[in-house]
């Protein structure tokens, strides 16, 4: 198993942890924080504005669960 990404952010952490309670059973920690990473890594690569960056990360990762 390869180490999990370290989060830009305490905040982004602290969502990260959000998703995976909120997923615990269906994903692995490790796989929600891939997506929340992969997510603001995303979002950030074309952000005009960051002010909002995190909680728009952690929305992305959520809908990316959701049918």
């Amino acid at each position: 198993m390869s180490p999990s990404p370290v989060l830009p952010d305490e905040r982004l952490t602290a969502g990260a942890a959000r998703l995976a309670t909120s997923h615990r059973g269906r994903f692995a920690a490790e796989t929600v924080q891939r997506v929340i990473t992969d997510s603001y890594e995303g979002l950030a690569a074309t952000a005009r504005v960051t002010t909002h960056l995190v909680i728009l990360a952690e929305h992305l990762a959520a809908d990316a669960w959701t049918p």
